[in-house]
């Protein structure tokens, strides 16, 4: 998986490859398309004394060391998935060009470090295909400079799509990444390619340090805002969330305590795993909190993003639920969108026909938990149709920008 992925995971011995100068750290800059550099409130006043010359130049300057900065944060996050050990290699040359090793290696004192057992193995390791396959499954660059990448990659990879077919696991994010463009869906679920850079890594921090907090104060059975706060003053001193923005982080922890103070208690479950089987198909997906009533079970999932989430995937996510939940732990009463940077949180009750009404907003339309189980199941089909017919790109009228870029070539 990539780097960004493995946020929140840990495993006993991670393997962390291309720790080379170029590869990790890239030195390729990646804009930011979002806010252009020069009106970033911290530089937009220097940057207006300059001329047109010395201001690129001082930008393209800025925009370097914060990517290695960010960069290096990623490094940190990388590192530390590992519980036991961490395997890091690089390679002396990539695609017949000499490289030296990462900067990183540098700042960790790799071949002084006690902690660390540095081995220089030159093995040759590459074993060259047989002369009757028709074409090097090794060479990406091959490949991507074919013209005809996904016929390629299609070869490449049926071993791989049969194995997938056959343990398929679907969870509403993947559905709806389907939904909205099958071609993104097969470069990320079929051929494990990377997704594109998050352009807010910090927004992705905050969010990951909020749920952390909550989780466990919840856990520990909080009861008051200080502990919350407490805790998250601790944590943020780690080196691992020194990076967070403590202030921001605090103001969602106490919208979050000021919604859900008295409803949570001891038996109250964090983090929870919702595996479900429907129509001879296996769904997963992770609950943030269950609550338990003496009217059924409450469902409560954190966001601490601005955007609004749409109808479709807020039904979806919400009603699989609602719909794994009942199979583990009997009747759901509620479920709960806590959207912390909104003005409130949406609250759907559930009543015996599976309808989800919304409670607190009257311009917020309802669900029905058995309509989006047939929903899944139907989405999941062409998802199984399309491992076999072939994963089909966007219409160049709807203007999908990954296809635009990845397919059309627009």
């Amino acid at each position: 998986m990539t780097s960004h992925s493995t946020k929140g995971l840990e495993y006993k011995t991670v393997i962390l490859t291309n720790l080379a100068q170029g590869r990790f750290p890239i030195e390729r800059y990646v804009g930011n398309a979002l806010i252009p550099t020069e009106l970033m409130p911290e530089i937009k006043d220097e940057v207006k004394i300059l001329n047109d010359e010395e201001k690129d130049s001082f930008i393209r300057e800025y925009e370097k060391y914060h990517q290695l900065l960010e960069e290096r944060r990623l490094a940190y996050v990388s590192f530390t998935r590992a519980k036991d050990k961490l395997i890091m290699t690089f390679a002396s040359e990539y695609g017949g060009k000499k490289v030296s090793h990462s900067c990183f290696l540098n700042e960790i004192s790799y071949k002084d470090n006690s902690d660390v057992s540095f081995v220089e193995d030159k093995e040759t390791k590459y074993i060259e295909p047989d002369a009757k396959s028709s074409f090097d499954a090794n060479d990406l660059s091959k490949l991507l400079g074919s013209g005809n990448f996904d016929v390629l990659m299609s070869e490449m990879t049926k071993s791989v799509d049969r194995v997938k077919k056959e343990n398929q696991k679907f969870s509403p994010s993947a559905l709806l990444l389907f939904e909205e463009c099958q071609k993104k869906f097969e470069y990320k679920y079929v051929y494990n390619m990377p997704e594109s850079k998050s352009v807010s890594w910090d927004a992705m921090r905050l969010g990951s340090f909020v749920h952390l907090i909550l989780e466990k104060g919840v856990s520990a059975g909080f009861s008051k805002i200080e502990e919350f706060l407490e805790l998250a003053k601790e944590t943020n001193m780690d080196e691992e969330w020194e990076s967070v923005a403590l202030i921001e982080a605090e103001t969602l922890i106490k919208v979050f305590f000021e919604r859900n103070k008295g409803k949570y208690n001891t038996e109250s479950k964090t983090e929870q795993f919702l595996p479900l089987k429907i129509g001879g198909l296996d769904f997963i997906g992770f609950a943030d909190r269950i609550d338990f009533t003496s009217q059924g079970a409450e469902i409560i999932d954190y966001k601490t993003g601005k955007s609004v989430i749409a109808p479709k995937d807020r039904n979806w996510q919400l009603g699989f639920y609602a719909l794994a939940a009942q199979e583990k732990y009997g009747k759901v009463r509620k479920v709960i969108l806590d959207m912390l940077k909104q003005e409130r949180p949406l609250e759907f009750e559930i009543d015996d026909n599976g309808n989800a009404i919304c409670v607190n907003s009257d311009r917020m339309g309802g669900f029905n938990i058995y309509e989006v189980e047939q929903e899944l199941i139907m989405e999941a089909h062409k998802v199984l149709d399309a491992y076999k017919k072939g994963f089909k790109p966007c219409s160049i009228e709807k203007n999908c920008e990954f296809c635009n870029e990845f397919v059309h070539g627009l």
